[in-house]
């Protein structure tokens, strides 16, 4: 795992180029909107596996720290470089499971009814980062990035932040995750319970088989959510609390989880140790 939490520490230049094209996503002639605030059902969506992957805000901090290391270092040169100003909080990613399970909020579905939820935070810092980038002359670039893209300052923090992290398997989190979800999914427990969500739907007047074939409506291919999307979602929501999905889902993913650890106990240990000690040169960075 210490290729991603390298990863992490290049993040600067990973989320600038992903986040550089999201700006359109509520592009309706309007100001842009905050995501609701997370709910309590999704601050208590917590599986097994994601006390070992960085969250958002374990993103935001080493992304601070990079920042720092690198105007430091830049200033040993006699070179401006300037730190961007990030908000976790602030972005609906902030929860890492708010979506895992489809859409649980009524607060969002009557909103935004099956559309992404805006994410004017993730905007604000793909603008910040394109512009410093943009603005960057070639002796800042050079002292940056070095001649190949791959030493100068940036190089130099990266060293920083993976001081004494230990390697390991840096896909096995993943594909447990994506193992349990698909095998979750097809249990007999979650089963059950999605055909309760569907005869609670059908009872509404929608006849959707599951909760993927009511987001995934082509119908919802549209500028901004229609009347029956926002009905559809709604009613999905509700459908989801009646029928207790997320909950039978959760606890039979999580269950799947703890199985799966400790099958790899080993690994995830050293995965535990990984993030605990590149956690803390973050903060020593800071």
């Amino acid at each position: 795992m210490r290729g991603r939490f390298a990863a992490a520490a290049a993040a600067l230049l990973v989320l600038g180029s992903l986040t550089a094209g999201c700006g359109d996503r509520h592009a309706t002639g309007t100001p842009p909107q905050r995501a609701p605030r997370a709910g309590v059902e999704v601050r208590e969506l917590v599986l097994p596996l994601d006390s070992f992957a960085l969250q958002l805000p374990d993103l935001t901090r080493a992304q601070d720290a990079e920042d720092r290391l690198m105007r430091t270092c830049m200033a040993r040169q006699h070179l401006v470089w300037t730190e961007i100003r990030r908000d976790p909080d602030g972005s609906p990613d902030r929860w890492p499971n708010r979506y895992r399970y489809g859409l649980i909020e009524t607060k969002v579905a009557r909103r935004f009814g099956y559309h992404p939820v805006p994410d004017p935070e993730s905007d604000r810092r793909a603008a910040q980062y394109n512009a410093r980038q943009a603005s960057l002359s070639p002796r800042q670039r050079l002292a940056a990035y070095g001649r190949d893209d791959k030493g100068g300052c940036h190089a130099e923090a990266v060293k920083r932040l993976m001081a004494g992290v230990p390697r390991s398997d840096e896909d096995l989190v993943d594909k447990i995750s994506a193992d349990t979800y698909r095998r979750s999914r097809t249990s007999t427990a979650v089963t059950h319970a999605v055909r309760a969500w569907n005869a609670c739907m059908r009872h509404d007047g929608f006849s959707y088989a599951s909760p993927e074939a009511a987001a995934d409506d082509r119908g919802w291919n549209t500028r901004t959510p229609t009347e029956t999307e926002i009905r559809t979602a709604l009613a999905d929501v509700v459908c989801k609390h009646r029928s207790g999905l997320v909950d039978v889902w959760r606890k039979t993913e999580a269950a799947l989880q703890r199985r799966a650890i400790d099958a790899h106990v080993g690994a995830f240990r050293t995965l535990g140790e990984v993030k605990f000690r590149y956690l803390s040169n973050v903060r020593k960075s800071l």
